[in-house]
């Protein structure tokens, strides 16, 4: 039996992963025919070859939970339960999960195993086995690396202690309404085109990053009263750190770069939102500067006193931390670049849809061919933030098609 040390952010996941809605990622693929299940669990058969690390279980030891490698794959079927509802890491399941509905495969992974990186590493390689076994044709991996490569824990690897930066956590606007009952998430996709997107990024001189978080800044002061004058919009954007460092892992491994805007009473025009939000960035996407927040975290779960604490204590401890720091920003906005398979496989792909499991309000963003997609994930019955990130869209020129998971 097979045992794997989980990395870093891994480690803290596992100790929140008792609330309602515990990280889960989903990849929605639409294909352009009717699902095959026994083929699509061949693929993932031969999938979980090339990322034994993906395959595990959660177990819980004296002092930290680590991952026991399973022998079986876990079964296809067809999709019942919500949308990134929680995968039970305390019944020997494994943490993650393959369904179908239609013409559409999805994949749920716990964030305890990997990040959006990794988990789109592990998709499209269940996709391209998917379309070389329905077709019997030669799919070219897009992703290359050994299983040595994906296992390695990288913050481990790139570890330097340093002193962390200045990081203002004051007074920050947290979103507040009645929730959906637990377990229950309202996903909404939104739908456009890319090309278009990324002209009105570039008019403004920006990455389609800024544009976006841009935007929802102005949607999020357009829901504020006066009283919250003075409170800042702090949005955390998590960023790939196989972009700094030479790495092929398929575990977590990314830093957080935060975006902290004033509200002072009056809806800003969004030109001033942008030259504020792009400063931001820039600044924070300084490879130094980020280092230093990467290993600000890593630190923490590697200290000498923390470990030697018993783990029933210290899940106590980081679910204190986790509310915690969770109430330091107003929400997160992933982007996950634009996403590309081999021209094979591409023939059969008609859509892609990345989304994450939420206690509040949360945002993915992701492109496929001309198709860019925002899905924003939501505990909230009411909020009127994507009513307007909707409108302002609309009154830029762009068509939006919008599809809701009926929650």
């Amino acid at each position: 039996m097979n045992f794997h040390k989980l990395d870093n952010v891994g480690t803290f996941f596992a100790s929140t992963y008792f609330k309602h809605n515990p990280d889960v990622f989903r990849f929605a693929i639409t294909m352009d025919e009717l699902i095959d299940e026994e083929t699509l669990q061949k693929a993932l058969i031969q999938t979980k070859e090339s990322f034994p690390s993906f395959n595990v279980s959660l177990k819980m030891g004296l002092f930290w939970y680590y991952l026991e490698e399973e022998e079986e794959v876990p079964n296809v079927y067809e999709e019942k339960y919500p949308v990134c509802y929680r995968i039970d890491s305390y019944r020997d399941e494994v943490l993650y999960r393959v369904s179908y509905y239609k013409n559409r495969i999805n994949l749920e992974v716990s964030h305890i195993i990997s990040d959006g990186r990794g988990t789109l590493e592990f998709c499209t390689s269940l996709i391209e086995n998917y379309v070389s076994l329905k077709y019997k044709v030669k799919v070219p991996p897009k992703f290359k690396a050994t299983v040595l490569e994906r296992e390695e824990d990288s913050f481990e690897k790139y570890y330097k202690k340093c002193k962390a930066p200045k990081n203002k956590r004051s007074n920050i606007y947290n979103f507040k309404g009645k929730k959906i009952k637990k377990h229950n998430i309202r996903f909404i996709e939104m739908h456009m085109s890319t090309k278009k997107i990324l002209s009105l990024s570039k008019d403004k001189s920006v990455s389609i990053t800024v544009y976006i978080v841009s935007l929802i800044i102005r949607a999020i002061l357009r829901t504020m009263s006066y009283k919250d004058t003075g409170k800042h919009i702090r949005i955390a954007v998590p960023v790939d750190l196989r972009s700094f460092y030479y790495s092929k892992t398929t575990k977590n491994f990314f830093g957080l770069v935060y975006v902290d805007y004033k509200f002072n009473g009056e809806v800003d025009a969004l030109d001033k939102i942008i030259e504020v939000v792009n400063e931001q960035v820039t600044t924070a996407l300084d490879k130094e500067t980020l280092i230093k927040r990467t290993n600000q975290m890593y630190s923490l779960v590697s200290n000498v006193v923390i470990r030697s604490i018993p783990l029933i204590i210290k899940n106590v401890g980081l679910s204190v931390i986790d509310k915690f720091t969770h109430r330091l920003n107003t929400t997160h906005v992933s982007n996950m670049g634009r996403l590309e398979f081999s021209k094979v496989v591409e023939d059969h792909v008609n859509s892609v849809a990345l989304m994450i499991s939420t206690e509040d309000l949360q945002f993915v963003l992701s492109s496929y061919k001309d198709d860019f997609c925002i899905v924003a994930s939501s505990r909230f019955m009411r909020n009127n933030v994507l009513n307007y990130l909707v409108e302002d869209l609309s009154e830029s020129g762009i068509e939006i098609n919008v599809v809701s998971n009926g929650v």
